[in-house]
């Protein structure tokens, strides 16, 4: 029997905080059900929930530490609290004392969705603003050029670093809304640069004679079809012009750059195209 199901009303809106309440729940509901059996799963259970409670609380004062809200000391003497009390049942069973006195059990649950509900979602508002103001800081990280990128050729690096900027501001634009009308700007502008710069690439692997052309051209479609998916999930209204999707993409350009480009170097250099653009 599920003590209490998560919903959308406890969700504060940080996505990481989001996902260990959840977890925290389920964990709850997993020790409800251990109680039926004997004490070891019970004791596996507390063990499991207060190492994730530590993990959650070292996150959740880390995001308030770093972004100053008020009420900290208070916020930590809260989590103090609660896992003195997962701590005390634990130290009790392994005494040998009966599951019974785990009959509190629904208390803790209880606990938890009021400090989610009263405390957690007064400071997350602030949270989620300052992580907004410092966009900027954050997407400087996401991506950042390097010398191990370059190919040698001065038009290509110039639409690497080009791109490498415009995945850069797709992050901007999604950490404040996924599907916002300028993350959805954005993105049309990647399509249509990315079909530009694949072409250029291309036409200076046909000029160089370099071997592996049709394998890289392969490549190069296969990141087009996925970048035009990810178009259409957002025209559909979905949810899947995400993060975690962005961050697919990221890592199959940085992959791209430091292998499969780099192959074509020598090539580029023995057909001239080294130290100058490509003419028309």
């Amino acid at each position: 029997m599920v003590l209490v199901r998560w919903s959308n009303d406890y969700a504060v809106g940080v996505a990481e905080i989001d996902s260990q309440h959840r977890e925290l729940f389920r964990l709850l509901d997993e020790l409800n059900e251990a109680t039926k059996g004997n004490g070891e799963d019970v004791k596996a259970c507390l063990l499991q929930l207060i190492d994730l409670w530590r993990l959650h609380c070292r996150l959740e004062e880390g995001y308030m530490q770093k972004y100053r809200c008020s009420g900290l000391l208070a916020h930590r003497f809260a989590h103090e609290g609660f896992e003195k009390k997962l701590s005390e049942r634990l130290a009790k069973m392994e005494q040998g004392e009966s599951i019974a006195e785990l009959e509190s059990l629904p208390m803790l649950h209880a606990w938890l969705r009021g400090h989610i509900l009263g405390t957690d979602k007064k400071h997350a508002p602030w949270i989620l603003r300052q992580q907004q103001k410092g966009v900027a800081e954050i997407v400087s990280e996401f991506m950042v050029w390097t010398d191990d990128f370059s190919v040698g050729v001065a038009e290509i690096d110039a639409q690497h670093r080009e791109l490498v900027e415009m995945i850069n501001a797709l992050q901007s634009a999604m950490l404040i809304d996924t599907r916002s009308l300028e993350a959805k700007r954005i993105l049309d502008e990647l399509v249509e640069y990315t079909a530009r710069h694949f072409q250029s690439e291309e036409d200076y692997m046909i000029q160089a004679h370099f071997p592996e052309y049709e394998e890289h051209k392969l490549a190069h479609d296969e990141f087009v079809e996925k970048v035009h998916d990810l178009v259409s999930r957002a025209d559909w209204g979905t949810d899947l012009l995400g993060l975690e999707l962005l961050e697919s993409m990221k890592s199959w350009l940085e992959e791209h750059l430091l292998d499969a480009d780099r192959r074509y170097m020598e090539c580029m250099k023995d057909a001239g195209f080294a130290a100058s653009p490509l003419t028309p």
